[in-house]
């Protein structure tokens, strides 16, 4: 590289904005979580809906003391027995050991049990995933722009358009778009619960893996993440989930299920929460964690 390509470069980026999508912090988000060590109290699973919805941090705001606490979830991640037992493995055997679990119809489809991101991350090479968790501090400083992004910072200085994502060290996406729009999603999810439905034997492999857990001394709290109610809507139309079903079949295997009142909520796409929203569920479930450490001797 030039002595003046490198100068453009440094130009370039002490006068713009950072990149609205930053692929560097991007790779070293999910690779966070796929190479994460065992050394958690508590662990947070589930699909996109998790993944933006749930800050760690927030819970520990409502938590004394703090835990040691991770959002594991990915997009599209859906709840076979490997992506189960990795969040397991997560949790510090010595620790509070507490796993909290958003469940969605599509976390129980043959869909979302590929759970191709994970996997993605998980057959990484050894260099990848050297640079995106020892190099990326320093890289993310050189991550590329779009050239639609340029032409918006030129000509306006601001980009006023578009999904915003600030990946967090806890493993959340504090996230948003603009303008916001209920009806994004709709269609997707129509179109993908006509070709999925939820999957009985996912669902009891699931259950059987839960009972296991639980009676391992892991503590285990599970809610349906809110989300705009035509969602809700199309889903309990469409997938073939039971929600009064899963509910029961949790708490007789002992866990703690959360009530959520959507209307609490508000999403910017019809799926996923807006981040104050967000940080309003992770205290929600702060809360029941905290209450749930009071009950145990």
């Amino acid at each position: 590289m030039s002595s003046l390509t490198v100068l453009l470069v440094v130009c370039v980026k002490l006068f713009l904005p950072a990149p609205i999508k930053n692929t560097e912090l991007r790779n070293e988000f999910w690779l966070r979580k796929t190479f994460a060590s065992p050394d958690y109290d508590l662990v947070v699973g589930g699909d996109s809906r998790i993944y933006r919805g749930v800050s760690t941090t927030a819970i520990n705001s409502e938590l004394s003391p703090k835990l040691q606490a991770i959002n594991l979830g990915y997009s599209s991640a859906g709840y076979d027995l490997e992506y189960l037992n990795f969040l397991v493995s997560r949790l510090n055997p010595a620790g509070k050991r507490i796993l909290v679990l958003g469940i969605t119809p599509h976390s129980f489809t043959l869909e979302g049990a590929k759970n191709d991101l994970y996997h993605e991350h998980l057959d990484k090479g050894t260099f990848e995933v050297f640079k995106a968790l020892y190099l990326s501090k320093y890289l993310k400083h050189f991550a590329p722009y779009k050239a639609t992004e340029l032409k918006v910072y030129v000509l306006n200085g601001t980009s006023e358009e578009g999904y915003f994502e600030d990946f967090q060290a806890d493993g959340w996406a504090h996230s948003h778009r603009l303008p916001e729009d209920s009806l994004t999603a709709i269609e997707i999810y129509q179109k993908l619960f006509t070709d999925y439905q939820v999957s009985d034997t996912l669902i009891f492999n699931f259950f059987n893996r839960i009972s296991e857990i639980e009676n391992s001394g892991i503590e285990v709290i599970a809610f349906r993440p809110p989300t705009f109610e035509l969602m809700t809507n199309v889903e309990d139309s469409l997938s073939g989930y039971n929600e009064a079903f899963m509910r029961n079949e949790m708490e007789l295997r002992g866990c703690t299920w959360i009530d959520l009142n959507p209307a609490e909520f508000h999403t910017y796409d019809g799926s996923h929460l807006h981040y104050k929203s967000a940080e309003h569920l992770s205290k929600r479930i702060g809360q029941e964690v905290e209450k749930l450490l009071a009950d145990k001797p």
